[in-house]
């Protein structure tokens, strides 16, 4: 991982899963050797859960690692093929080790804009410029080097199949595994335990508004970036509108903390509104209507077919923008720009045939097993 392992990851990743099924699961966490800033400021949410973890600092220590493997050992990678990681990838492949991908969610990306013509005068800068000609040099090195192969890709939906190669930057001859996103997973789970209801912590009708840690995420740090908006002026706008949608509907909105948020140190940043951490699944399935940005928790409102609004401003960062408006045209969707005073109407629908065809594209390959994610993957590595 290029990221720092946390209790979160531990979960997800399936450790306590893959040890039920017979596999001995190791994780190691390289974000020390590839932003050793980044993870010295977020150290403090690593996940030390027995001795699974190991914190590699340096390139010695991963060749180390997989001089001790053999070919009967499996990686398993969420990290695309990049110049930092190939010598990673490319000593595996050299090894002959067993090496598969995954994903645990996918949503409509952005493209990189065709022309400089395209960019605003605003955006046009010094640091654009050595940014381009960065990527330009990437993209070059990369296509004198030889494409990693791999044995096999898990795949979550139609189109995240049909991008396979451009996502990791692999060879096109491997094993498919057909099989559904994380939070499909999580709907799963929550049907296997009937937790359709959340008790004695809010009101019986309600809004959810999927939270993302939009001034406070820490993969800004990771990607050594601005934070997308101003944090004053983003919770001034959020909050407006609540108070606006709230009049409206005449029912409170609580907020789906996004996991990395860290708002217990930041004061009462949602004006006194519920906070509630690790129950989106539950909160989206019993709310009436779903509010977001871009986060990959949408896929909670699609499984549930609930009504959605995504939210933009002028305030945000222009990727962030672009992004919202990408995934809310894939649903067929206007977002609503932030701020809106009392005078401004605020309408909503659903177009549930979009519904079905993101289900299928984004969330759950058609035909695939309704098995937990991996569970499908250690039936595949058990043939």
């Amino acid at each position: 991982m290029e990221f720092i392992f946390t209790d979160r990851d531990y979960d997800r990743l399936g450790i306590n899963k893959l040890q039920s099924r017979g596999y001995n699961p190791e994780v190691w966490d390289l974000s020390l050797i590839f932003n050793a800033s980044y993870s010295n400021k977020h150290k403090h949410s690593r996940c030390m859960k027995g001795d699974l973890c190991n914190v590699l600092s340096n390139k010695k220590q991963v060749y180390s690692l997989l001089d001790n493997l053999t070919s009967s050992d499996i990686i398993l990678s969420i990290s695309a093929v990049s110049l930092q990681n190939y010598f990673l990838y490319k000593e595996i492949n050299k090894k002959n080790i067993r090496l598969g991908f995954f994903q645990g969610a996918y949503l409509p990306q952005l493209q990189p804009r065709k022309s400089i013509k395209s960019l605003s005068r605003n955006e046009f800068n010094f640091q654009l410029i050595i940014k381009i000609l960065k990527k330009i040099y990437a993209i070059i090195i990369s296509s004198l080097r030889n494409k990693i192969s791999a044995d096999f890709v898990v795949t979550i939906g139609l189109k995240h199949q049909k991008e396979i190669s451009n996502i990791f930057y692999i060879s096109e001859n491997y094993s498919l595994i057909k099989s559904h996103s994380l939070d499909f997973d999580k709907y799963l789970k929550s049907e296997q335990q009937k937790q359709k209801k959340i008790k004695n912590t809010i009101e019986s009708e309600f809004i959810v508004f999927i939270d993302e840690a939009v001034t406070h995420h820490s993969d800004y740090d990771h990607a050594g970036i601005e934070p997308d908006c101003d944090e004053q002026i983003y919770y001034k706008e959020i909050n407006n509108f609540f108070d606006l949608i709230e009049k409206e509907m005449g029912i409170k909105v609580v907020i789906a903390a996004h996991p990395k948020s860290v708002y217990e140190n930041k004061g009462d940043l949602f004006n006194n509104r519920k906070i509630i951490y690790g129950k989106t699944a539950e909160l989206v399935s019993n709310s009436k209507l779903v509010l977001l940005h871009a986060s990959t928790s949408i896929n909670f409102a699609i499984i549930y077919r609930k009504p959605l609004i995504y939210l933009t401003s002028l305030s945000y960062s222009g990727d962030f923008r672009r992004k919202i408006n990408l995934r809310a045209n894939e649903l067929n969707l206007i977002p609503i720009t932030l701020p809106l005073n009392e005078k401004d109407s605020i309408n909503f629908s659903s177009n549930f045939e979009k519904y079905e065809d993101y289900f299928k594209n984004y969330i759950k390959y058609p035909g695939s097993s309704n098995k937990l994610f991996w569970d499908t993957v250690c039936d595949y590595l058990n043939k």
